[in-house]
């Protein structure tokens, strides 16, 4: 006979009590029901015992006990008091033992004894994950970089680091367009690695270097270093990043979204205020699917300006929306420039006007180039000479 040993009240679940053995101890937990609002159905996948009306059994119990080895009730109670777990997601099965319904996902941080586990995903809001960032843009050189992390082991050629405690959720394939900025990238590096390999994500860094003597083409670049890219490994995540950006709150989570993503909100260039609504610029991330389905980034624009604002419509064209991280966790620092920056692209109005009947013509479907690839511990290196009569555009 089972014995109810606790009770709370859930606002998602209603009232749910927690029934231990003959004994009463309540660390062999016969069943957890739910008493009011709707049934979810969680986990045991036991038939209802006696012969009440059916009613949802919190099988998170023990499904959510092998992951995170959390006391069976302590998990629920956390679950229902907005702790540590919120509404669960739709997951495959754990190893095949048992039938997971359901997997809790973080609303809050989680506490520094969270244990993972290497079959399931990590979590998106992790212990290691503190906030506030003090970046430090002051100069390093890449001897001092590559000494620093030489130590990690688990970084594989091209800067492919992939967590082992966990499932990353997201493969991240990080395209950074380059010219004549090499004081900057070893800063780079040492802020946006330790902040990825924090978040839990696969992830890897291609520079894509512009030569020649043609005015810099960051979005002709970008679309370069996605081709590339999805050559080299099975990516989910694209993040388009400015060199000279750097997060300043390691909550920002790299992962993609079933909508486009603009992570840099709030830059200190611009008083940490949106420029404008449209504004797409610094940091952005596409899924695969999402990047392929824009066409990619127009080919056009040579010079600085106006690519972002092409980007913004070509995702709002094909049906999709931008996301921004909320408050304070889209804020970016500029690293300092010690050289002119690139002319602006006069022409860039007029090719905004024709945004959507440039679209299908002229992106990754019009693009040939023939790239130089070396591969660096830290990154993979894209040179390629870029030319406007690499991507002729049809009449439009």
């Amino acid at each position: 006979m089972a014995y109810i040993t606790s009770k709370i009240v859930c606002k998602d679940f209603g009232i749910l009590e927690r029934r231990g053995d003959h004994e009463g101890k309540t660390e062999h937990d016969v069943e957890i029901v739910c008493l009011g609002k709707e049934p979810r159905s969680w986990d045991q996948g036991q038939e209802d015992r006696h012969k009440e009306p059916p009613r949802p059994r919190l099988t998170l119990c023990h499904s959510c006990t092998n992951f995170t080895k959390t006391p069976i009730w302590d998990c629920v109670v956390a679950l229902c008091k907005n702790e540590a777990f919120a509404a669960p997601q739709q997951v495959h099965s754990f190893e095949g033992k048992l039938p997971i319904d359901y997997l809790v996902q973080a609303t809050t941080y989680l506490p520094g004894n969270f244990t993972y586990s290497p079959y399931l995903p990590c979590p998106e809001k992790l212990p290691y994950m503190r906030g506030f960032l003090n970046v430090n843009v002051s100069e390093v050189s890449f001897d001092e970089i590559h000494h620093l992390f030489s130590k990690d082991l688990d970084i594989e050629p091209g800067g492919h680091w992939r967590p082992k405690d966990c499932k990353p959720r997201w493969k991240v394939a990080v395209l950074i367009p380059f010219r004549n900025r090499h004081e900057h990238l070893p800063i780079f590096f040492l802020h946006l690695i330790p902040m990825l390999q924090k978040q839990r994500l696969e992830f890897a860094f291609y520079v894509i270097e512009q030569t020649g003597t043609q005015p810099f083409n960051r979005a002709m670049l970008f679309n370069v270093g996605f081709k590339e890219a999805m050559k080299d490994s099975v990516w989910d995540c694209v993040i388009f990043h400015d060199v000279d950006h750097l997060p300043e709150n390691d909550r920002n989570y790299y992962g993609c979204g079933e909508m486009p993503r603009h992570f840099a909100a709030k830059l200190d260039k611009y008083m940490y205020i949106l420029p404008y609504k449209e504004f797409f610029g610094g940091v952005s991330g596409l899924t695969v699917e999402q990047f392929r389905k824009i066409n990619g980034f127009p080919n056009a624009f040579w010079g600085w300006g106006g690519e972002d604002d092409d980007l913004w419509n070509r995702v709002h064209y094909a049906g999709y929306n931008v996301t921004r991280p909320e408050g304070d966790l889209g804020k970016y620092k500029s690293i300092p420039h010690h050289h002119r920056g690139e002319v602006q692209f006069l022409g860039r109005y007029k090719l905004l006007r024709y945004s959507k009947e440039r679209q299908y013509i002229d992106g990754l479907n019009n693009l040939v180039y023939t790239p130089k690839i070396l591969v660096d511990r830290l990154y993979t290196n894209i040179s390629v000479n870029l030319m406007p009569e690499l991507a002729p555009i049809e009449d439009y």
